[in-house]
């Protein structure tokens, strides 16, 4: 069988010696760490560059650039329906926010916080109001 000394090889094929394992060094991590810090700033590179990738208007171009953390989503989620055409206005009344949404011109949909529109034609009454209201103030 085999020899059983270190570093005589078995024949046919047997392990025999030990095998050197690689150690890695300071410049591999080193390259490494640098590697990581390059991906880290393409992913940066990238988010900073969506809004000039989607073409959005300058003003949201703005408002994206001047957001700090987590507001850079409603920054973005903003210059989307700006782009598409659509757009939010939100009104307080009565301790109630009333939000209309408004898609290239057309009143499309109003939320009311705090309200549940039941079977009563109350959203069909709303949606009345708010026309009337941009209606009234030139904006439908």
């Amino acid at each position: 069988m085999g020899t059983g000394i270190p570093g005589v090889p078995i024949p046919h094929g047997g392990g025999g010696g030990r095998r050197r394992k690689r150690k890695k060094g300071f410049l591999r991590y080193c390259w490494e760490l640098i590697m990581w810090v390059l991906v880290a700033f393409a992913i940066v590179i990238a988010i900073f560059a969506l809004p000039y990738l989607f073409k959005f208007s300058p003003g949201d171009i703005m408002a994206f650039d001047s957001a700090v953390g987590f507001e850079k989503i409603d920054a973005f989620r903003d210059g989307l329906r700006h782009k598409r055409g659509i757009s939010e206005m939100s009104f307080s009344h009565d301790g109630r926010s009333i939000t209309f949404t408004d898609t290239n011109g057309t009143l499309t949909g109003i939320d009311a916080e705090g309200y549940d529109y039941g079977d009563g034609g109350e959203y069909e009454s709303d949606l009345a109001e708010a026309r009337r209201i941009l209606d009234e103030w030139g904006l439908d």
